[in-house]
């Protein structure tokens, strides 16, 4: 599953099936993420996320996870409080992990 950015102009990482990220936000049909093996939020299509490992459970309007709109790509960066972890369901091919800081 590729990973962007904010803007989603390029891809800058993947995620492996079944790996376990942090949401931090979503946005239209993008979801904010932090993967375990990073530090930086990234982008990933929603469609991708499940809310349980085992089965696909979409975070929708139902979910308690409030759509922030479109990302407006003018605006500065905000800064968002963690909500909860939840699993990648769709598999791809395994990527780049950002270097740990020190």
């Amino acid at each position: 599953m590729p990973l962007y950015g904010r803007c989603k102009t390029h891809q800058i990482g993947s995620l492996n099936c079944g790996e376990k990220v942090t949401l931090v936000a979503r946005n239209g049909d993008v979801l904010r993420i932090i993967p375990a093996s990073e530090r930086a939020p990234r982008f990933v299509d929603a469609s991708a996320i499940s809310q349980q490992p085992d089965k696909f459970v979409p975070f929708d309007n139902d979910s308690g996870v409030p759509d922030r709109g479109p990302i407006d790509c003018s605006a500065p960066v905000e800064r968002r409080p963690f909500v909860e972890g939840f699993m990648v369901c769709a598999p791809l091919q395994t990527g780049r992990s950002a270097a740990a800081a020190s």
